[in-house]
């Protein structure tokens, strides 16, 4: 069993069959803080939406890693800079 598996029963968190994370569908979570590089290693990842939150700062540049990604919503944060 893959250690994400737990975390696909999490609201917001989707996965593939094989357990790994392809979706966080967090918008208007009351998240607040910065985005950590770690999620540059949900290599599976194709839908983030962090929308209407109160995360600051930059993107980490793992970000760019992100190359399945077909969907992001990062509206109404607080981020500055470019997207990697």
């Amino acid at each position: 069993m893959n250690g994400n598996m737990s975390m696909c029963s999490w609201e917001g968190v989707s996965c593939t069959s094989a357990g790994r994370v392809s979706g966080l569908v967090l918008g208007h979570a009351s998240l607040e803080g910065t985005l950590p590089p770690e999620v540059g290693q949900l290599a599976g990842l194709t839908n983030l939406d962090l929308g209407n939150n109160e995360i600051s700062g930059t993107l980490p540049p793992e970000v760019g890693r992100l190359a399945g990604l077909t969907y992001l919503d990062l509206q109404s944060n607080a981020l500055s800079g470019t997207v990697p």
